[in-house]
């Protein structure tokens, strides 16, 4: 029971066919797993359903399926997941939604000259609506995308507040959190408590620490095959990443490099 309690908690970024990025899946890719895991029992919820529920457990698997950024192409995920009864959370940075301006923090800037510009659109206030109405939660990415733990505490937590703020004022209430390239510390999490977050989530190699403001997910990019998609969601991989040892490769990790700030599929 104990076990079943634990959601799979998944992030993915855009759906794209012809966005040859990583963060962009194509539709089918996506569909894929989702399908597999849906044939296997699995109640996709929010995350902040999934957190209410967690104590207590429950006889289906849940899984939670997260968007990070708020990129318009998200919309195209949205048949697929209500064909199979899935709901999804989708985590904006609130300074670009229902702008014309395209997504420019780090990562961004090789696609701003290419026909893929169009890529880096924000979803709408109006499109969150729709989507918060048809079961969806709309979720915090902070207002501008900062690497939260390299920034001062004043501004960590100005980026934490200004995003929620904005994101209750257009559609009501805003509880739940993904840190900008997955990365967070606890004082990071401490910010996102005095914030008013009552769950959030990171993006790393282990599985570790889980805590209602530091969930960690499994990364999906346009790189998986059907196979690694499958491993990286088997319960028996995601074990080994929960384990001490699993923390110490991800601490020791190419010390010093870019790598360790932003992980892949993490932007």
């Amino acid at each position: 029971m104990r076990n079943q309690s634990k959601p799979l908690i998944l992030c993915y970024h855009a759906i794209s066919d012809d966005w040859d990025s990583d963060l962009a899946l194509a539709t089918d890719q996506f569909a894929s797993l989702l399908e597999r895991l849906a044939e296997r029992g699995y109640e996709g919820v929010t995350l902040s359903e999934a957190e209410a529920r967690r104590a207590g457990g429950g006889a289906r698997k849940r899984v939670v399926i997260t968007f990070d950024d708020g990129f318009r192409s998200v919309l195209k995920a949205r048949p697929i997941l209500e064909r199979l009864g899935f709901r999804a959370t989708v985590f904006v940075v609130s300074d670009f939604v229902s702008t014309s301006e395209p997504f420019d923090w780090y990562g961004m800037e090789r696609w701003l000259g290419t026909p893929h510009r169009h890529e880096l659109q924000s979803l709408s206030w109006e499109e969150c609506k729709e989507l918060q109405a048809a079961g969806w939660e709309i979720g915090s990415h902070t207002a501008t995308h900062p690497v939260l733990p390299l920034v001062e505490d004043a501004r960590s937590v100005e980026e934490l507040t200004r995003s929620r703020a904005e994101i209750v004022a257009h559609l009501g209430s805003c509880a739940s959190l993904a840190y900008p390239y997955g990365q967070a510390t606890r004082r990071t999490a401490a910010h996102a408590a005095t914030a008013g977050y009552s769950a959030a989530c990171t993006l790393s190699f282990a599985q570790r620490p889980d805590l209602p403001l530091l969930r960690p997910r499994v990364g999906l990019v346009r790189g998986d095959s059907r196979r690694r998609a499958a491993l990286k969601v088997h319960p028996l991989v995601n074990a080994v990443r929960r384990t001490a040892l699993a923390d110490l490769l991800e601490r020791s990790r190419m010390p010093g490099s870019s790598r360790q700030v932003f992980p892949e599929g993490a932007r």
